[in-house]
């Protein structure tokens, strides 16, 4: 079992890394520099575009990229750019891709024990919670707002690919979170 997990990881590893390269850069965006700002981000990261039914990610442990959908750009005002970006950015600025390369190895040596993926359940919406928290904590950032544009985000208009999206369970806990602030 173990085996097979660890060459199916692998494998989706490096089909990552292919599409990664086939992605062209996205265009300068004014709020993406601002959420670099806010953030007082150092690392050097890189907006791909990730196509038109692309999907909405951060990745990469020495390089590191937002992946943003064709129509990001169109369909997201600029306020809500900055917000996503944000978002992105604070995975990034927390190492969560790190983190998740750890739950995956725990993952496939553990692949037979149902505590395992229970709790790799509470750790996607941990990590989610603890990005809203970095969102949040940013200075003019309008919580209500902000939860529009998870909203948004997790719309199957937006982003059909259901594996980028949180559950709707996460969002019915997220939500109220991100107003209660």
């Amino acid at each position: 079992g173990a085996i097979v997990k660890a060459a199916f990881m692998l494998y989706v590893g490096v089909r990552l890394r292919l599409w990664l390269r086939r992605c062209g850069n996205a265009p300068a965006d004014k709020a993406f520099s601002r959420a670099m700002a806010t953030l007082d981000s150092r690392r050097r990261v890189v907006v791909k575009n990730s196509g038109e039914a692309g999907a909405l990610a951060s990745w990469g442990l020495w390089r590191r990229y937002v992946l943003v959908p064709e129509h990001f750009t169109r369909d997201y005002t600029s306020e809500q750019r900055f917000y996503v970006y944000l978002h992105e950015l604070a995975h990034i600025q927390r190492l969560d891709t790190f983190k998740y390369l750890v739950v995956a190895l725990a993952k496939i040596l553990f692949w037979y024990h149902p505590i395992v993926l229970l709790s790799l359940r509470a750790f996607q919406n941990g990590v989610e919670f603890a990005c809203d928290h970095v969102v949040l904590g940013a200075s003019g950032v309008s919580p209500t707002r902000y939860a529009e544009c998870i909203l948004k985000t997790h719309s199957p208009r937006h982003f059909p690919s259901p594996g980028f999206a949180s559950s709707r369970y996460a969002l019915e806990k997220r939500l109220p979170f991100i107003i209660g602030r």
